[in-house]
């Protein structure tokens, strides 16, 4: 199978598998590690349009927070991913938003999208729902963490690191084993060869090489595809193991009820090949905006968008979008 069509993208997409499968074997004091945080619907910038429309689909943003964002006055999410449930068809499509896209219809204030968790889930699902014209009501969101203590427990995971990659995952493992406090070594040679947690969160981290931040989404494909290979082996003990140390580090307005809900059919969702957002990207530059992703066309983009997620919905752009592209072209001009 192409690496691009199999299951599972990022760290938010195996936490909600994680989550769903254990759903059926753990307590309802397992939920309960989960931190629950409510988001005020009237603050969310839901296309009404859409909302209307929409009533057949769930729409979901997924939320990897940077492992050094420890202080919530210094949040970065480095992996985004919108989710869209079909609730008839069971088919989930997934995009994901490259972190150093820009993405904001504010001229003074051209945020990539990392930068938008900065102040909370609310803030940054309303920016989503503004700039893509979207209906998103819920999210999870996961620490890096989290990732670290998967992989850890399912024993590590094989990559090929490339030559180009060994002193950026022995870079980036130093720094996380001050943020968690776990020893680890860095990498020494190229090849393949099996990664711990933190190894491979490192490796996720990526982007000064060649391709820049779009090469770093494949390499967190890869981590989490491969992770999630392993997922699928675990037993029950492991499982319970595992879900120990993760629930805690999400965050979701899912209520138990919803989670079961949507867990109950798990066995029978289909996951789409996910793409990455902008779909095209522009090879103009930024001042000030070092390796900033820009669409080359992004109301193209976003019509794009609304006809794969929604091809049975008519969708008319909102004056937002058109915004945000002005304010993408006047940052090249």
């Amino acid at each position: 199978m192409d690496d691009k069509k199999k299951k599972g993208i990022i760290i938010g997409v195996v936490i909600v598998l994680v989550l769903a499968i254990g759903i059926g074997v753990f307590a309802k004091s397992k939920l309960d590690k989960i931190k629950k945080t409510d988001l005020d619907e009237d603050n969310l910038g839901v296309n009404e349009e859409m909302e209307e429309e929409n009533k057949g689909y769930v729409n979901v943003a997924l939320f990897g927070i940077d492992a050094h964002a420890k202080d919530a006055t210094d949040v970065q999410s480095d992996a985004i991913v919108v989710a869209s449930l079909n609730k008839e068809t069971k088919e989930v499509k997934l995009l994901s938003v490259y972190g150093n896209a820009v993405i904001t219809d504010d001229q003074n204030n051209a945020i990539a999208a990392k930068n938008i968790y900065k102040d909370g889930a609310e803030s940054a699902v309303e920016m989503l729902n503004r700039n893509l014209d979207l209906d998103i009501t819920h999210f999870v969101t996961v620490d890096f963490q989290a990732l670290i203590d998967v992989i850890d427990a399912v024993g590590g995971i094989d990559i090929d690191v490339k030559e180009d990659e060994i002193m950026h995952i022995t870079g980036y493992t130093e720094d996380l084993i001050q943020v968690t406090g776990k020893d680890s070594e860095g990498v020494s040679e190229a090849g393949v060869q099996t990664l711990n947690g933190t190894q491979a969160v490192a490796y996720c981290r990526i982007r000064a090489t060649e391709g820049g931040d779009v090469t770093r989404a494949e390499r967190q494909k890869t981590v989490i595809t491969k992770t999630l290979e392993k997922l699928t082996k675990v037993n029950a003990a492991k499982l319970n193991e595992i879900i120990d140390k993760v629930f805690p580090e999400i965050e979701t307005n899912f209520t138990h009820t919803e989670i079961v809900d949507y867990a109950t059919d798990i066995t029978a969702y289909k996951i789409d090949a996910m793409q990455g957002f902008p779909y095209n990207v522009s090879d103009k530059t930024v001042a000030d905006m070092e390796d900033a992703v820009l669409a080359s066309d992004f109301k193209a983009d976003v019509e794009k968008l609304h006809k794969t997620f929604f091809p049975d919905l008519d969708y008319t752009m909102t004056e937002n979008v058109g915004k945000t592209a002005d304010v993408i072209n006047q940052l090249t001009e």
